[in-house]
């Protein structure tokens, strides 16, 4: 699940990765199965995983952040 901008996600991403900012996380919440195991990824330090991560867990969702995020280059 990246959770970068739409800018972010279309200059570069995981292969079939699924885009969900950040920012619009919080409303796509109920469109997601709760038995998957959901990886957030970002750009950079991870920061924006990890926040999406824990918001996912917060609302009974399987959630791990991928470390280091997602580097084009």
């Amino acid at each position: 699940l990246d959770v970068r901008s739409k800018e972010e996600f279309e200059n570069a991403h995981i292969p079939n990765a699924i885009h969900v900012a950040l920012s619009d996380l919080q409303e796509h919440l109920s469109n997601l199965d709760k038995s998957y195991h959901y990886i957030t990824v970002c750009g950079k330090g991870g920061g924006r995983s990890a926040e999406g991560a824990n918001l996912l867990k917060q609302n009974g969702l399987n959630a791990t952040w991928l470390c280091g995020g997602h580097r084009h280059g």
